[in-house]
């Protein structure tokens, strides 16, 4: 069986699995400890009866962590870690100038995608910061814009502003705010739809070929894809899958066998 790893900046995402399904994933905050981790790690397992950890795959874009969850599948599975790298082999030619700088969740969620999509597609990742990665058709990362993502736009602008409190990422009803409350939801969750689509349209326009969307990440961005649904009709297929990495790091599982 394979343990997954998924270390982000604002959650753990850890998923057990076998064969072609996932048997449990599990979101953990990033603040916990080796022991901790390894504690809830052997218990999710201990819900699976019969299932051993063969394999531990991790893409980490928090290098503070890394060594503590690495230090907790030993603990909890007495396995070393692969880490999404240098040395390991990824099935994706990145053609960016600095190959090195794209992060392993991109990487992961790009080959998944890649697996997913029927030729060239936008890879929409709504998590810390929103990032849309291009992939053409034969499966090349081109690029990669990157934005601060709505919770984090979110808590940067109540910590500004003295008169503004935390708000329910959700669509309000209308446009016009008519209290503090809505008008902040409207600017945010509008004003992020805008975002993403005019980067979707501009980056789908520099490609220059027929091209999937394929979204992942937080619960928010299900609700942006959906609303951005009838203003691009042109794409070829929406998708929202929300643990597009976790994905990503079967493909290289079985690459790195």
């Amino acid at each position: 069986m394979l343990l997954a790893i998924d270390a982000r900046n604002s959650a753990v995402n850890i998923g057990l699995r076998d064969g072609d399904a996932w048997l449990t994933v599990i979101r953990l905050s990033p603040d916990r400890t080796a022991d901790e981790y390894a504690l809830l790690m052997q218990t999710a397992l201990a819900r699976l009866p019969g299932c051993r950890v063969g394999r531990a795959f991790m893409a980490s874009v928090v290098p503070a962590l890394t060594p503590r969850l690495q230090q907790a599948v030993h603990l909890a599975f007495g396995k070393e870690t692969r880490l999404v790298g240098p040395g390991i082999r990824s099935g994706i030619r990145i053609r960016t100038e600095q190959p090195a700088e794209v992060g392993a969740d991109i990487v992961c969620s790009a080959l998944a995608a890649k697996h997913v999509a029927a030729g060239a597609c936008l890879v929409v990742d709504f998590a810390t910061a929103i990032t849309i990665s291009a992939l053409n058709g034969d499966g090349e990362l081109l690029g990669v814009a990157i934005a601060p993502g709505l919770e984090t736009a979110a808590r940067a602008l109540c910590q500004s502003a003295a008169q503004l409190s935390a708000v329910p990422l959700e669509a309000p009803p209308l446009y016009i705010g008519r209290n503090t409350g809505k008008a902040l939801q409207a600017g945010l969750f509008f004003g992020y739809t805008g975002l993403v689509r005019d980067l979707i349209l501009g980056m789908s326009a520099e490609m220059a070929e027929p091209v999937s969307v394929i979204a992942t990440g937080q619960d928010h961005g299900r609700m942006i894809l959906e609303r951005l649904r009838p203003g691009l009709p042109t794409f070829q297929t929406y998708r929202f899958i929300p643990d597009l990495a976790l994905e990503g790091l079967v493909h290289l599982a079985r690459l790195n066998s």
